[in-house]
């Protein structure tokens, strides 16, 4: 019920946007600061439904500014507490 994110960050970005849901255009999304701009990051998107198909995309942010969103991503959640 959740999916983990890889990302690579940017180095002067400040947070991130990730846009997600069951298809490319039911977006639900949430945005996070980070201090860390070093290495692999990942987020985990939690609360999925088991057995689901989602869509998720990522933003960098540094103030106002954004760069542009990625490519769509796709994961399939899997059946089970222990999954």
């Amino acid at each position: 019920t959740s999916a983990t994110l890889y990302y690579t960050p940017m180095s002067d970005a400040t947070g991130y946007s990730v846009i997600y849901g069951n298809s490319m255009k039911d977006e639900h999304g949430y945005s996070w600061t980070t201090s860390n701009n070093k290495g692999v990051q990942k987020i985990v998107v939690g609360h999925l439904s088991p057995n689901k198909t989602y869509y998720f995309k990522i933003s960098a942010h540094r103030g106002c500014a954004s760069s542009d969103w990625s490519a769509w991503m796709k994961a399939k959640t899997t059946a089970g507490k222990n999954a």
